[in-house]
């Protein structure tokens, strides 16, 4: 087993010595992998009881703004010395209320809604479901299996007047399909 995983991550580099074939479903299982240390010294190590992790993106909140500054510094160490990463330069401590950039959300306390790049992606990609569709290189079945995924995606925000507007603009559907 050890040596399939050696061949995949080797068979690509996004530079000398780093990165992963992105995208692949091992991409997945070895980020949680990799960073499985960096979740148990967050939790265990530095008692943080507000923690979440999804691949390489990861968000820590707590009510103490000088612990989670200090938290934040350690944990650019660690990632560091430990695994020989280092964080986005956007990556900072912040409040919640200015909302949380994460997975393609902006999250509030109370409120989740899409970031800005994600409506755009959603948009193009809702054109381009049109356009194939149109021009009969996708069928009815097929357009329905990839607008029910597109939708699924806007589904855990709030942003369904928008999602309406947008679909009814840009997309195959009519008012009544919706």
């Amino acid at each position: 087993m050890l040596l399939i995983l050696e061949r995949i991550v080797r068979s690509f580099e996004k530079s000398p010595g780093r990165g992963l074939p992105i995208g692949t479903l091992t991409s997945q299982y070895l980020a949680n992998f990799y960073l499985d240390g960096l979740d148990r010294w967050i939790q265990f190590d530095q008692r943080c009881p507000r923690y979440v992790r999804y691949m390489d993106d990861f968000v820590i909140l707590h009510n103490d703004w000088q612990w989670l500054a200090g938290v934040y510094e350690k944990t650019v160490d660690w990632l560091q010395q430990n695994r020989d990463l280092r964080l986005r330069e956007t990556c900072r401590p912040d409040s919640v209320q200015e909302g949380i950039l994460f997975l393609g959300y902006r999250v509030f306390p109370g409120t989740v809604l899409l970031a800005r790049k994600s409506r755009r992606r959603f948009v193009s990609r809702l054109k381009s479901l049109e356009l194939l569709y149109r021009s009969g290189m996708i069928d009815p079945h097929s357009l329905q299996q990839r607008m029910d995924a597109l939708l699924s995606f806007t589904s855990h925000a709030q942003c369904r007047q928008w999602r309406r507007r947008m679909v009814l603009k840009f997309g195959c559907l009519s008012e009544d399909d919706i």
